[in-house]
């Protein structure tokens, strides 16, 4: 335990209020609104702008998993580790590849404060019908490319070889999302304009506490569908605790 509260996660949770949502299918999915990309990002987009115009919010974010979440079984979800492959790699070589893939706006990192090594984030730009980018984090860099710069290489989720692939564009420092525990796992982020998810967790920088911030995220997240559910509604902190 001594150990585990020494540990550095890899972002800074002070001040940061998180909530989940998750965007539901209708028994028939064609009445979907979330069906496809186009759906899911609109919402998205709309549950960003909501989220900066509650007063005493800083910065807003929204992420497919929350750091150091995914051991946890009242958590939303749970990250996959999912194969890929590298372009320019043999097949064969990439048949052990995996990382867990997370879906992230382009403020994430500045909601947590983590540290970027090399390259740049994501910005509104990097959105649906633009080139395909992502951000590894330092296992993957020296996992997968331990003698090479991986900025600007390509690589691609699945074995679907029509896929398009993605341009690695930075390097993030290490966050701990499967635990305080666990070290070495690698993370692929990936902008959410262009791969969204209907498991949504929010993240907001703020000096305001969770309690207080309660009743505002729910109003906001329900005013855009009165159907969606809100929950776990917490401090950084607390989850960390």
């Amino acid at each position: 335990l001594r150990s585990l509260l020494q540990e550095n996660p890899g972002f800074n949770p002070t001040q940061v209020v998180t909530a989940n949502t998750w965007l539901g299918v209708p028994n028939d999915p064609k009445t979907d609104p979330y069906l496809g990309i186009p759906g899911k990002v609109t919402f998205d987009r709309e549950l960003l702008r909501r989220m900066k115009s509650i007063p005493g919010v800083q910065l807003a974010a929204i992420t497919s998993a929350l750091p150091t979440t995914n051991s946890n079984p009242n958590a939303v979800g749970g990250l996959a580790i999912e194969g890929f492959a590298i372009e320019d790699r043999p097949v064969e070589s990439s048949q052990d590849l995996s990382a867990e893939r997370i879906r992230i706006s382009p403020d994430y990192f500045a909601v947590f404060q983590a540290t970027l090594l090399r390259g740049r984030s994501f910005t509104e730009d990097d959105e649906d019908g633009k080139p395909l980018v992502a951000v590894i984090d330092e296992s993957t860099a020296r996992k997968y490319w331990p003698s090479d710069d991986p900025l600007g290489r390509r690589v691609r989720f699945g074995k679907d070889p029509t896929k398009p692939w993605a341009t690695v564009v930075g390097v993030i420092k290490d966050i701990k999302h499967d635990g305080l525990d666990i070290d070495g796992v690698p993370h692929i982020y990936v902008p959410v304009y262009q791969d969204p998810n209907k498991q949504v967790s929010v993240a907001l920088r703020t000096s305001l506490p969770a309690t207080l911030l309660e009743p505002q995220i729910r109003h906001e997240i329900q005013s855009i569908d009165a159907g969606l559910p809100v929950f776990n509604v917490s401090s950084m902190n607390d989850i960390l605790d």
